[in-house]
């Protein structure tokens, strides 16, 4: 039986365009220590700022006690860490 080379074709088009949160999250952190959004704090909270919230407990927990919540934003700017990527060779994929 013959795969299907439609089903191939998409399923290799999704793959590409799907996106890589550990790739992602890699390149973030060698920009960030590369020090790409800036050197002082008031320099890279232009980028990445992050809030926390206290709760009563954590999600689905009631019973664990006072919890503390964090967000993180980043500023979609992506010229800098899109910079950052191009002088930074990729790991291989085995």
């Amino acid at each position: 039986m013959k795969p299907d080379k439609t089903k191939c074709l998409v399923a290799s088009d999704q793959g590409e365009q799907g996106v890589n949160v550990n790739q992602f999250w890699v390149d973030m952190i060698s920009a960030f220590r590369r020090g790409i959004f800036g050197e002082t704090k008031q320099e890279q909270q232009r980028f990445v700022k992050v809030m926390a919230e206290e709760r009563e407990n954590p999600p689905g927990s009631s019973k664990q006690g006072r919890w503390k919540s964090y967000t993180l934003f980043i500023e979609p700017n992506g010229g800098h860490l899109q910079h950052h990527r191009s002088r930074v060779p990729s790991p291989p994929h085995y």
